[in-house]
């Protein structure tokens, strides 16, 4: 599997793209929310990828805030899955702006379409690569993260940083929650781990951060 960091300087999320290279499968992690973001991902995948300016086979969203899922909207449009945890995967159905937080970058909620939920432990088979969906809430009561064994590589979005934690202080957060799920992915010994913002990380800079919280 083949990792496309689109590491994002502002506010907007970081994405990545996963490519089965053998199969020329590719998924989105977390389109992000701005048109210069979608720009870049839309570069990456007609200049970079296998694809050569296909769309992806789908998408996974690792929660449902707006600075991550708003993008979804123009893959969405185009017939492209779009999968979350159920919990907050209805909050974008039912246009939930109280979890979705439009309003914190005063635009409105996205109506985005071709949801599928994923499940705990679920296998999400991208060509012959398998992404195992774990349930890891605490920044969101939905919130996931991604785990690909064979490179372990971990996509823990905003549940855990290479300098701390996400935020607790909204509508879902919880930090018991957020222990239990730091706990559940150290139990994966991955190698590498790719947040929702800034740079990316170690399994040792997790297994430190946790003896701080």
């Amino acid at each position: 599997m083949k990792i496309y960091p689109i590491i994002s300087p502002s506010a907007d999320s970081n994405t990545y793209l996963l490519e089965d290279e053998e199969d020329e499968k590719i998924c989105i992690i977390d389109p992000g929310y701005t048109q210069e973001h979608l720009e870049r991902i839309i570069s990456v995948l007609e200049n970079e990828t296998g694809k050569f300016g296909k769309f992806p086979d789908f998408i996974i969203n690792t929660h449902c805030h707006y600075d991550h899922i708003a993008n979804d909207e123009y893959f969405a449009d185009r017939g492209i899955k779009i999968f979350l945890n159920e919990i907050d995967g209805k909050a974008i159905l039912e246009q939930n702006d109280e979890k979705i937080l439009a309003c914190f970058f005063e635009m409105k909620v996205p109506k985005i379409s071709n949801i599928e939920f994923a499940d705990n432990d679920e296998l999400i088979n991208l060509g012959k690569t398998k992404l195992k969906i774990l349930h890891t809430p605490g920044h969101t009561s939905g919130s996931i993260s991604v785990y690909e064994e064979k490179t372990k590589s971990l996509f823990s979005g905003d549940l855990v940083f290479s300098e701390g934690v996400g935020r607790m202080d909204l509508p879902g957060g919880n930090f018991e929650d957020l222990k239990h799920s730091i706990d559940k992915i150290l139990d994966l010994n991955f190698k590498t781990f790719y947040p929702g913002h800034g740079k990316t990380g170690t399994y040792g800079n997790v297994k430190r951060i946790r003896k701080f919280i």
